[in-house]
């Protein structure tokens, strides 16, 4: 699949998720290809028109199986912010880290501003960011790893822009 869709960038991509089974770098280019690249591309498009954009990446793996093979997966983060159900029933392991995001979410609702005096700083991303906002064992700002995700950027984009008819008929 990947030397099919990314041709002589397939070696190049691969080595982006190194991994010991083909399912674990399987999910985590999935997790990039369909949402953090995409959140990207938004977060730019919204730092070139001026607008406050705070981005995140969430790294806090679950424990267990499903931390070791999946690691931090999209919607991980969500009891972290106190959001649970009977179909996700992730526990927190890091009570400090659902502290500290509790407080940027309750913040950011108030006023618009997620910092506050005792947690560290979140600053708006700029257009052209090279930086964007962690939120696991360590908290703060980190680079954004572009080189790897401008690798699907052209595909994504692509599809993107020819609509969702045509995006849906080609998968």
């Amino acid at each position: 699949f990947v030397r099919q869709l990314f041709g002589s960038d397939a070696k190049k991509v691969l080595s982006f998720y190194p991994a010991d089974t083909p399912i674990e770098s399987g999910e985590s280019m999935l997790t990039d290809s369909f949402y953090t690249v995409t959140a990207d591309v938004i977060a730019e498009a919204m730092a070139n028109r001026g607008e406050d954009v705070r981005m995140y990446h969430f790294t806090q793996k679950p424990s267990g199986p499903i931390g070791e093979v999946l690691g931090a997966f999209h919607g991980s983060e969500l009891p972290y912010v106190g959001i649970t159900s009977d179909h996700y029933s992730v526990p927190v392991v890091n009570p400090l880290l659902a502290d500290q995001m509790s407080s940027y979410w309750t913040n950011f609702a108030k006023t618009g501003d997620p910092n506050a005096e005792g947690l560290p700083q979140w600053e708006s991303m700029p257009a052209g960011a090279s930086e964007w906002f962690v939120l696991g064992p360590e908290v703060g700002p980190a680079a954004i790893p572009k080189e790897k995700l401008n690798l699907f950027k052209p595909t994504i984009v692509a599809d993107y822009l020819n609509g969702p008819d045509k995006f849906n008929a080609a998968h």
